[in-house]
Order: C-alpha cells, then sequence, then structure tokens
C-alpha cells in the first residue's frame, strides 16, 4: 500500500512538472490572437474601386462577344480580396490572352449574404444581359432556411465555442495549459456539431433544401427559355483538409451532384480543385474570415477556364499557351535539397567510406 502511495504521489509530482514547463514554454511563446492581429496586418490595405467604363476592356467596341455570367454570394463578389483577384476577373483575363479569339466578357451578378432562391433574381438581371454561358457558384450553406432565422441560429448553438462556467473561467485566466485543453475540447466538440449542422442543412425534409432544390430547377427552366447553358460550380469549405477520406462534407458535394444531374445541369465541383492544397493557404484570415483568398480564387478560374473548353463549351482556341512548364520540376528539385542538401552524387561518394 505504501509502495502504491508513493508512485501515485510521484506521478502526481511528475505531471505537475511537466504541466509547470509547459505552463512556461507556452507564455513564452507568442499567444494565438498575435498570430492573428500579425494575419490582420497582412489584410489592412485599401480595396481599390473601378470605375465602370474601365471594366471590361478586351470587349469594349465588340458588338458581338463571348459573354459569361457568374451568378453567386460573397465568394463571387469577391469579400477579402481585390475586384482584380476575383475568380470571375482572372477567368476573364485568361479568356483573351490569345490573339485571333472573339473577345470574351465575363460580368457578375452576385450579392453577399444570398443563398441560391434569393439569386433568382440575379439570374434574371443576368439573362437579360443575354450571356451565352451562366455559372451559378453554390456554396454549402446555400441550403440555409434564412426565413426560420431562429431556427437556425438554435443549430449553431452546437457549433459555437461556448464561455466556460464562473468558477471554471477564473482558473482558466491564469493557466494556459489548462486554457489550451478546454479549447481543444470545445473545438473537438464544435467541429462534430459543425458536421451535423449540415447534416441538417441537407436532410431531405428540411424547408431550406427544398426551397434549395426549387430554386436550383427554376434556374435551370430559366436558362432554358433563354436558350442559355447552365454551369453549377459547387465551392468547398475551404476551412477543411481537402485530402481524400479527410473532407468532411463529400457527402454534401455528392448530394448536390445527384440533385444537378437529375435536372440536366452541368457540374463543376470545385472540391476536386482544392485536393491537396493547404487550407490555411485558401483563407482570407484562417480562423476568422473563411472566403477565399487570391490563390484560391485562380485556382477557380483555372478550374473553370479548363472545365469549359474540356467540355466544348467554348472553342478550343481560348486555351492560353503555356509559358513555362519547368518551373514546377525546379521548384520540387529545390525544396529536395533544401530539406536534404546531401545530393545523390554526394550520398554516392560518401557511402563506401561509410562502410566498415
Amino acid at each position: 500500500m505504501k509502495q502504491f502511495v508513493f508512485r501515485l504521489i510521484l506521478a502526481f509530482i511528475s505531471v505537475s512538472l511537466l504541466l509547470t514547463v509547459i505552463e512556461l514554454m507556452m507564455r513564452l511563446a507568442p499567444r494565438q490572437d498575435n498570430i492573428v492581429e500579425q494575419l490582420l496586418g497582412e489584410r489592412e490595405f485599401n480595396f481599390l474601386s473601378m470605375q465602370s467604363s474601365r471594366a471590361h476592356p478586351w470587349s469594349q467596341g465588340c458588338p458581338d462577344p463571348l459573354k459569361i455570367g457568374i451568378v453567386g454570394d460573397s465568394f463571387t463578389t469577391g469579400v477579402g480580396v481585390q475586384l482584380f483577384d476575383r475568380y470571375a476577373n482572372r477567368l476573364e483575363l485568361m479568356l483573351n490572352l490569345n490573339d485571333g479569339v472573339r473577345p470574351a466578357e465575363v460580368r457578375i451578378f452576385a450579392e453577399a449574404g444570398t443563398s441560391t432562391r434569393q439569386q433568382l433574381p440575379l439570374l434574371e438581371e443576368a439573362l437579360a444581359w443575354k450571356p451565352q454561358i451562366i455559372i451559378l457558384g453554390i456554396c454549402l450553406n446555400d441550403a440555409e432556411d434564412t426565413s426560420n432565422t431562429r431556427e437556425l441560429m438554435q443549430w449553431r448553438k452546437d457549433f459555437m465555442p461556448q464561455p466556460p462556467p464562473a468558477l471554471l473561467g477564473k482558473i482558466l485566466r491564469h493557466s494556459r495549459v489548462l486554457s489550451w485543453i478546454y479549447m481543444k475540447k470545445e473545438n473537438s466538440k464544435n467541429r462534430l456539431g459543425f458536421i451535423e449542422y449540415y447534416q441538417k442543412l441537407y436532410n431531405s425534409e428540411y424547408a431550406g433544401y427544398k426551397k434549395f432544390t426549387e430554386a436550383i430547377g427554376d434556374m435551370k427552366a430559366k436558362c432554358d427559355a433563354g436558350k442559355t447553358v447552365l454551369i453549377a460550380a459547387v465551392f468547398p469549405l475551404l476551412s477543411y483538409s481537402m485530402e481524400e477520406n479527410k473532407y468532411p462534407f463529400e457527402f454534401i458535394h455528392k448530394q448536390i451532384s445527384e440533385v444537378l444531374k437529375s435536372r440536366n445541369i452541368l457540374c463543376l465541383d470545385m472540391h476536386e480543385k482544392f485536393y491537396m492544397t493547404d487550407p490555411k493557404r485558401m483563407q482570407v484570415l484562417p480562423g476568422v474570415d473563411p472566403h477565399p483568398d487570391e490563390i484560391a480564387h485562380q485556382i477557380i478560374a483555372e478550374g473553370m477556364l479548363y472545365y469549359l473548353v474540356d467540355n466544348g463549351l467554348i472553342d478550343k482556341s481560348y486555351q492560353p499557351k503555356l509559358r513555362e512548364q519547368t518551373l514546377h520540376n525546379k521548384w520540387k528539385k529545390l525544396a529536395k535539397h533544401m530539406l536534404d542538401p546531401l545530393d545523390e552524387k554526394e550520398a554516392e561518394q560518401k557511402a563506401p567510406a561509410d562502410k566498415p
């Protein structure tokens, strides 16, 4: 019994010392809010505006340009990035890189905070412009029933961080280690709550999902009547890993794809384009604003361009010529060398000398 008590006391002392060391290390390390401030500082610039007369320079004076309308929400309006970094603007640029092609014009018909159902007037505005192609940007939260905000707010409580009880809060204020443990536990719970939230949104009996699918059908009918090709681009949640079997919302992408297929709507699933990307490099401000940053907008624009060409929706002459095809291999080689400065030749020369 004495030996057991001794071991118990020894274990308690060891754990206490370990926690003390970790506490000191965490106090010396930069606080998370300082990291956020640093990232925020990188985004503290003026968002430039553009005079309407300066937009779409390639198609000015052209009586019959290739017209592509983009309908969507804040992803499409480009929250957090400059106007020229939006995927619509980059798509227009890439469509006008080659000589001898009909000038292309890509216009945005979008409003931040809207769902697919609320974007029907935007679609009608786009169709009045008489484009050849309409690209509808779909975000996974487009199935939210915004007419029932009380229900949505109740559901969101399950994935929002909750403050600790008063007594526990006083303890956590004086310990970085315990605060970290508490936040890890909360984040794990919130992550599961976030997934459950989207499962509720895409329940076939949920009112918001029904409105979403009805709106998709209405948009298809309106585009057919206007003899306009409708393409739905489905955007992933950029704050999650896109690796296979790690992205937790693949089931939603498949569900949306089936809805689009049943209505004969072309589907461009952007989840595939972001495979193996780092979520932190895809967001405007990781942990604060998950809207796509400049890199993500470029990935989206390239994905749209090659989808249009590969599916015969625009002529192959629009596909840009590649300027540099070997740089990626050079980067890989240099990165390998930086990680392991000992190159293969040196390794071969030293190998015999290392043998006994």
